[in-house]
Formats: C-alpha cells, structure tokens, sequence
C-alpha cells in the first residue's frame, strides 16, 4: 500500500514526474507538471472515498452470480497467448456522450466480439463493443441486440446485476490482479460504480458504493423496431484520474491494463451472462482477475482488437 502513504503525504510533498514508480493522479497533472498544494488537496478529497473502501478491507460485491474464493495475497494476472487484446487507439478530436456513436473515431474503432457466453459457447443475444482514450477520458460504448429490453431500476448505485440487464465494466489499471474497478450501466442510463480492491474477498456492498466516479459521462440509445429486434448502446467516458493504481495518468503509448467487458441479458425466465474474455468458471461469475483481457494503450489512430 505505498501509493495510500504517497498519499496521505502529496500535501505538502514536492515529488516530480519519474520520482517514483508509479504517477499517481493526486500528485501529477498526467503531463509532467508538479501540482500545487490546492490541486494535491483538491484530488486528495476526491479520493477520500476510495480510501475508506480500501482500508474497509471489504472488496468485493455480493453479487448474484458466485466469485471465486481469494488467494492469502493477489497473485500477478497471467497474460497468456488464450488472453485476448485490445488495441486502444487515442483520439485527437471531441467525443460527445450521447449514445450515438456517429463520430468518425467511434467508427474507425475496431470492434470487441461478438462477445460469448462465460464459458466460452456462442451467445444467443449479440453484443459487441469499442474503446477509445484521449489525454482526460477512457471511452467505452457497448451496443447490444435484445429481443426484450429490460430494467426499473433509475437510483445510481443500485444493484444493477440483480436485474440481469447490464453492461459491465471491469478495469485493472495496475494489472496486478488486486485491485480494480466496476462500472454498470442499465437501458435506463442508470450507473453504478464501484471499487474492488480483491476479488472474492467477503464485505458489505454500501461500503463499495461509497466511491464515485466524478465527472463520468453515460449515455443509452434503445431502439425497438420491433417487438423482438431490439437494441440499445451505452456510451461511457470515464475520467482517467479514477485509475489511481494506472501507471500515468494519461497513459503513454504501449501502457496497458487489464479489463474484462460484460453484459447479463434477461430473455423471459433465462439469463445469459457474456464476455469479451470468457471466464471459464463452473458456474457465471465475472470477479475473475486472471481471465480479463489486455487493453494496450496506442498512439492517434492505431488500434486493432485482438481476438480469443
């Protein structure tokens, strides 16, 4: 926990870009400028929350599905050559969060599936998705086919999975397999996000909630041509100073993390539960650190997906 010393200590510190192994968002500006004592304050409380979850020692939701039972210490995250990779291109131009995809970046973006179910067998409901990243945001749009769109739940930070019609994000910026974060976004726009600092590890679900991600965008469009040809997108972007465990902030080209991309699809009384990276576990579960895939950070106008 060197990075919760670092910064409990960036007050009043004077550390610059390369003084340290990791460039945490509360200590620089992500382009070499030292922050002032107002700016390390300022982001110090803006991760007062997540500072609370963690020394909680609670990491993990109780979700519907099982998650896997924790090792004594996080074990390092296995790339292996089964582990899918995603090439995230960076973009120069404004994207604007609206659920609609119609910038000329979001259509050169390569695409992520279709997606499977968690074992690895084909999916009945197709879902694929993109990413793309620029100097503030991760930008992350998912667009799903649904005969039966879903969903009540309207209050941020409800239980979202226990409706069975998300999309979920998993985010290992220090690809370490310890900590990591979890965002969920319903038809309705509603959000829920949430840090886990271990996988399976027991602990209360409001105190995972207690963390925010300030300044993220969502948006949702749900087309129904029909009653059964459905469909509905999600578009995220999500500040990169939520990452605290990310290397920089922004990233440089050929950084990379972990992530797995998910989405629970209720059609009448059976569930679906898809992956970009499918979990392989006996029964559903999503809280899998060695099975997320790889996002590699890439200059302007690289980008490739990389396929399982």
């Amino acid at each position: 926990m060197a990075w919760l010393h670092d910064a409990l200590n960036q007050l009043t510190g004077d550390v610059r870009t390369g003084a340290a192994d990791y460039s945490y968002p509360y200590t620089y500006d992500g382009v070499g400028n030292r922050l002032s004592k107002e700016s390390r304050v300022n982001r110090l409380l803006l991760t007062l929350p997540l500072l609370v979850v963690l020394l909680s020692g609670c990491p993990s939701r109780e979700a519907a599905t099982p998650v896997p039972k924790p090792s004594a210490e996080p074990q390092k995250a296995a790339v292996s050559e089964a582990t899918p990779t995603y090439a995230c291109a960076r973009v120069s131009g404004e994207i604007t969060v609206d659920g609609s995809l119609d910038e000329a970046a979001w259509q050169a973006a390569e695409v992520v599936g279709p997606f499977v179910q968690w074992q690895g067998e084909p999916a009945k409901s197709k879902t694929t998705a993109r990413l793309l990243w620029d100097d503030a945001n991760l930008y992350v749009a998912f667009e799903c086919e649904d005969s039966d769109i879903q969903g009540a739940m309207k209050e941020r930070d409800e239980s979202l999975w226990e409706e069975n019609e998300v999309v979920e994000l998993f985010a290992d910026a220090g690809h370490d397999g310890g900590c990591y974060l979890e965002f969920e976004v319903n038809p309705l726009n509603t959000v829920v996000d949430l840090v886990i600092p271990q996988a399976g590890a027991p602990g209360p679900i409001e105190a995972k909630k207690m963390w925010d991600a300030e300044g993220m965008e969502t948006a949702v469009q749900v087309e129904r041509p029909g009653e059964s040809d459905g469909s509905w997108t999600v578009e995220m972007g999500i500040p990169l100073i939520c990452f605290l465990e990310a290397p920089n902030t922004p990233p440089r080209p050929g950084d990379y993390w972990r992530i797995n991309l998910y989405r629970v699809d209720a059609v009448s009384d059976q569930v679906e539960y898809q992956a970009w990276s499918p979990t392989n576990t006996d029964e559903p579960a999503f809280h899998v650190p060695d099975r997320f895939g790889v996002l590699r950070f890439e200059g302007e106008g690289g980008g490739e997906a990389g396929k399982s």
